[in-house]
């Protein structure tokens, strides 16, 4: 008679052979940290520690606090850094974060999980919550000559300390030589309801606070929102060329920083299939 467990999420019968059972790793806090102590997994000791913040939730809410005049966009991998673009999308501005018990004197005597606002010092409180939370540590001018940065597009490096961002400035198709709009057979006719753009992908070192580098794209068509345009895998980048149907593929070397460097070679879409396409999707 099958029997199904619901722990292991298998069905087990007499008849089954040779499969494993997967069990489930306990969730319990004690048992957690009993299996720190005694050095359980000696070899992940790590990985296993982040799991802790599974048993940690959070239990208190604050509402309409202000932050500096800026677009706050994402945290680092790490969660050391929490990046945003200035105001006028030209600067990158890191702020580095202070850890959850920065602001432990405004909140000691708060009760409940909600800041109401007739609890007394609770404008203060939302005053004064962020610059505790988070300082500033650089400011990083990042766009040049009438560029803007896309505040969609940000790519982080597998190590957490670099950050790859985009800028693009407007073009004037009148003014656009022909062979600069059509490189090759498989460029596309632009459409005027989205004219070409110059870009340029920078990429910043968050714990120095320095451009490292950039890469710039004169007279092209690339979706920098959502890095619909970007792709980063490991040390390789991807970017992909709406206007002249091209990926372009870079190594993201390490240098003074990190560098772009070309690789010797690129992807013609237009010779792909679709139905190869859609495989490799």
């Amino acid at each position: 008679m099958p029997k199904f467990n619901l722990l292991r999420g298998l069905v087990m019968d007499s008849s089954t052979t040779g499969i494993r059972i997967q069990r489930i790793p306990s969730q319990n806090l004690v048992v957690r940290i009993f299996h720190r102590e005694i050095h359980r997994h000696p070899r992940r000791h790590q990985h296993s520690n982040r799991y802790f913040y599974q048993n940690i939730t959070p239990n208190f809410t604050l509402s309409n606090v202000q932050k500096p005049p800026c677009f706050l966009r994402k945290f680092s991998p790490d969660g050391r850094f929490l990046i945003a673009f200035s105001a006028d999308q030209m600067s990158i501005e890191i702020f580095r974060y202070m850890g959850p018990s920065a602001a432990a004197d405004l909140l000691h005597w708060c009760e409940g999980n909600v800041l109401k606002d007739n609890d007394p010092k609770s404008h203060e409180i939302r005053r004064n919550i962020f610059d505790r939370f988070f300082k500033l540590k650089h400011t990083v001018n990042v766009a040049t000559n009438g560029e803007q940065l896309n505040r969609e597009c940000s790519l982080f490096t597998d190590d957490g300390k670099f950050v790859i961002v985009g800028s693009a400035s407007p073009e004037d198709n009148n003014s656009i030589d022909h062979f600069d709009m059509y490189r090759n057979n498989e460029s596309v006719t632009p459409n005027p309801r989205s004219p070409l753009e110059d870009y340029t992908l920078h990429i910043i070192d968050m714990e120095m606070g320095r451009l490292c580098d950039c890469r710039t794209f004169k007279r092209d068509k690339i979706f920098l929102s959502h890095n619909q345009g970007l792709y980063l895998y490991g040390q390789t980048l991807s970017v992909l060329s709406v206007q002249h149907q091209t990926i372009h593929i870079f190594q993201v070397s390490s240098g003074w920083g990190k560098n772009f460097e070309n690789v010797n070679s690129e992807v013609n879409v237009s010779t792909i299939s679709l139905a190869e396409l859609s495989v490799g999707i």
